[in-house]
């Protein structure tokens, strides 16, 4: 319940069904293990985000703080939810050719 929703609610409508017939439970595990970053490794690599402004997955307020505590050296945002790769694919695409140059 409540997967498209949360994570895809600007997604075209034919891209529910696939979404939904898609989705997998993630194991916690990961979200629930420590990492250890270090500045010569971790703090040595750019850092670009791309704000996703109507995200019911992650709100923007907290990708803010992410951002903040995050040493992003660039910032762009979307008018998008946690999806932008499914509702807005060229917008998206635009933001990561550029950052690879």
């Amino acid at each position: 319940d409540g997967i498209i929703d949360v994570f895809a609610a600007d997604a075209p409508a034919q891209a529910d069904a696939s979404i939904l017939n898609n989705f997998k439970a993630e194991p916690l595990a990961p979200l629930a293990t420590p990492v250890s970053l270090t500045d010569e490794k971790f703090g040595s690599v750019k850092k670009v985000y791309i704000h996703t402004a109507n995200d019911h997955a992650v709100s923007f307020p907290f990708q803010q703080t992410m951002v903040k505590n995050g040493r992003i050296s660039k910032e762009y945002t979307l008018s998008s939810s946690h999806t932008p790769f499914i509702s807005m694919p060229d917008k998206l695409a635009a933001i990561l050719i550029k950052e690879s140059k």
